[in-house]
């Protein structure tokens, strides 16, 4: 069963997966730390993100951090897509 802390962190993200229009997402929690596994263009991506808070600010760093590398991989995809179309 996930911490009121987890539930709080998913509560936070799923919003900022649903803007960035990821419909396919899933929670996974670990022994180090839980993460987020979403889906971008048929390819699976993993967000690690702390399992407790340092500082006060450590979920809107989370929401920063996620919706970069959400950026990333739809240009990793994109450049993937890419390549494929060349060769």
């Amino acid at each position: 069963m996930a911490t009121k802390e987890m539930k709080e962190y998913v509560k936070t993200l799923a919003p900022v997966l649903a803007g960035a229009g990821i419909t396919e997402w899933e929670f996974e929690e670990t022994k180090k730390h839980p993460r987020i596994r979403y889906n971008v263009a048929g390819s699976w991506f993993t967000y690690p993100f702390p399992k407790t808070a340092s500082d006060y600010r450590s979920v809107k760093n989370s929401v920063s951090d996620l919706r970069k590398a959400i950026v990333q991989a739809r240009e990793m995809t994109a450049r993937r897509a890419a390549a494929a179309f060349v060769h």
